[in-house]
């Protein structure tokens, strides 16, 4: 299973929808905030997607929760958008949320650096910005028996 994990669009629709376009394999996105109204907007072009997002520092009156908590097969992942964790001074407190909620992936955004790590059992990623402005990344994760691989792609 292939899922596309997209963060900080900034109303950069355009950068959105071609990272959808270039994952026809994913049928299951996760956007992480900053940008839930440019996804709302852009989901009805894709019916066949599963579509989860959390809200970001700049999607106001948003209605989507900080985090999230799905359950994909027999594996766990924690999508956050990041501020109400403070990544942006390190990923500690969202990497012991994710523990806490038995998750084996964490995805959050907000930093627009893209990377990814595996720490003791937990992958984590961060997608990047999808936004033409800021460096135009989106992310996946593969989820296969022998295991889970999360990478960074750039647009």
């Amino acid at each position: 299973m292939r899922i596309l994990v997209i963060s900080d669009s900034h109303c950069d629709r355009d950068s959105l929808r071609s990272a959808i376009e270039a994952q026809p394999r994913a049928h299951t996105i996760l956007f992480l905030g900053d940008g839930v109204r440019d996804m709302e907007s852009e989901a009805p072009t894709f019916p066949k997607h599963k579509v989860y997002a959390v809200r970001g520092n700049c999607d106001l009156a948003c209605m989507e929760p900080a985090v999230r908590v799905l359950q994909v097969g027999d594996k766990r992942i924690m999508m956050t958008h990041g501020h109400t964790f403070a990544v942006d001074f390190g990923i500690g407190d969202a990497v012991d949320a994710a523990r806490r909620n038995g998750c084996d992936v964490l995805a959050f955004g907000h930093t627009h650096t893209p990377m990814t790590d595996y720490q003791d059992g937990l992958y984590i990623i961060n997608p990047g910005s999808i936004a033409r402005w800021n460096g135009q990344t989106y992310g996946v994760i593969d989820i296969v028996p022998g295991g889970i691989m999360c990478n960074t792609i750039s647009l």
